[in-house]
C-alpha cells in the first residue's frame, strides 16, 4: 500500500507545474497607476480600474483611468471615466467586451496626499462602446447629493443591484430588470435596519448566484 500511495504522490508531483505569469502592459502613460479592481465577464475580456501608487489608495490625484483586454491580456486599451475630478472609484462590474458599470463616490476633503473621508455623492455610469464614453444612470433618482455609492453589479446584461450607506435613516439599494433604464429602491421594511453609524465598504461584496453578501 505504502509503495502504491508513494507512486501516486511522484505521479501528481511531476504533472503539478508551477503557474506561468506574464507581465502585462496595460498601456497606461503614467507608469504609478495600478489596477484597483477587475471584473472578468469571460476568458478574453478583462476590464480594471486604477488607483495612483503615489499616496496609494488614499493618494487625492484625479483617478479616472481604467483598462480592458479584449484578447486574453495580449493587449489593453486604456481610457478614462469621464472628467470630473472629484469622483473616485468603488467598483466595476463588466458585462462583455463593450459594456460595463462602475460605481463612483465623492470625496469630502484634502490633507497633503490624503483625503480626509468619503463625501456625499456620486452616482452609476456606463458604458456600451468599450468605454469611449461612459453615461450616469438615472442621475439624482439612483443616488443622489446624500448618498455613499459602494459597489454595483451586474448578474446579466438586464439584471443589476446597486447599494450604498444608509440614507435617509436605511440602506440604499437599488434593482433593475431593464438594463438599467429604470430603477427601484428596495422597501425599507425588507431590509435589516442600520446600527448606529453603520456603514458599507467599497467593493465590500460577495455573489454566489442570486445571493450578495455585503
Amino acid at each position: 500500500m505504502k509503495k502504491y500511495l508513494l507512486a501516486a504522490v511522484v505521479i501528481l508531483c511531476m504533472h503539478t507545474a508551477p503557474a506561468q505569469w506574464l507581465n502585462q502592459n496595460a498601456g497606461f502613460s503614467n507608469d504609478t497607476l495600478g489596477f484597483y479592481e477587475m471584473s472578468l465577464p469571460n476568458k478574453r475580456t478583462a476590464w480594471a480600474v486604477c488607483y495612483d501608487g503615489r499616496g496609494g489608495l488614499l493618494s487625492n490625484r484625479p483617478i479616472l483611468d481604467f483598462t480592458r483586454t479584449t484578447n486574453a491580456g495580449k493587449t489593453w486599451i486604456p481610457g478614462k471615466v469621464g472628467t470630473d475630478k472629484t469622483l473616485r472609484f468603488s467598483n466595476i462590474s463588466a458585462i462583455d467586451e463593450k459594456e460595463a458599470w462602475v460605481a463612483m463616490h465623492k470625496i469630502s476633503g484634502v490633507y497633503g496626499n490624503i483625503f480626509l473621508s468619503f463625501g456625499k455623492g456620486g452616482g452609476v455610469y456606463h458604458t456600451t462602446n468599450g468605454g469611449v464614453s461612459w453615461n450616469q444612470s438615472n442621475p439624482g433618482k439612483l443616488f443622489n447629493n446624500n448618498s455613499v455609492p459602494r459597489f454595483v453589479h451586474f448578474k446579466n446584461k438586464n439584471h443589476g443591484i446597486a447599494v450604498g450607506d444608509p440614507n435617509g435613516g436605511n440602506w440604499e439599494i437599488y434593482l433593475t430588470r431593464n438594463k438599467g433604464k429604470k430603477w427601484e429602491r428596495v422597501a425599507a421594511s425588507k431590509i435589516p435596519a442600520p446600527l448606529a453609524g453603520e456603514v458599507g465598504w467599497i467593493s465590500g461584496h460577495a455573489v454566489i448566484g442570486n445571493t450578495i453578501w455585503f
